[in-house]
């Protein structure tokens, strides 16, 4: 049993009890396991699976906690970096840990756009599609809800 299996048991269990507060929004843990289950589903789309690497550069918010949770899904390995490292801290991180994908909050994904075409990753963040950068909502919204 991973982490990720007792969001879904609680949005199981206790689908309508508050999981997140993000400012004015209350999540439920069935709403959270349901956006786990879409960008899980998503990202499995794109090749990620059991073993693969996943940089999160993100600050503390909503769409850190799905990411988390969906690639711990997957199987796959969460590399938290802290979002106030460099570009070239953070590009060390990517290379030396193999990832194999790198998701990152639109508030600061510009530091690594210069990234983008040198290392061989899928490129995700939280808002719009741009530059070599996947859409992390469109992922959200494309997903499948059905348990990995």
């Amino acid at each position: 049993m991973n982490i990720s299996e007792l969001l879904a048991r609680n949005g199981r269990k206790f689908p309508e009890k508050t999981a997140i507060i993000d400012g004015d929004t209350i999540l439920s843990y069935k709403q959270v396991d349901e956006t786990v289950n879409r960008l899980a589903s998503s990202l499995q789309r794109f090749g990620l699976k059991r073993g693969d690497k996943v940089v999160l550069y993100m600050p503390n918010t909503k769409e850190f906690v799905y990411a988390y949770f969906a690639v711990l899904r997957l199987g796959a390995i969460v590399v938290p970096v802290n979002a106030r490292l460099t570009t070239q801290e953070v590009q060390y991180i990517i290379d030396h840990s193999e990832a194999k994908a790198v998701i990152a909050h639109d508030w600061i994904y510009r530091e690594l756009a210069s990234l983008v075409d040198d290392v061989n990753a899928i490129w995700i963040k939280t808002s719009e599609a741009t530059d070599g950068w996947r859409s992390f909502s469109q992922l959200v919204a494309n997903g499948a809800t059905d348990p990995i």
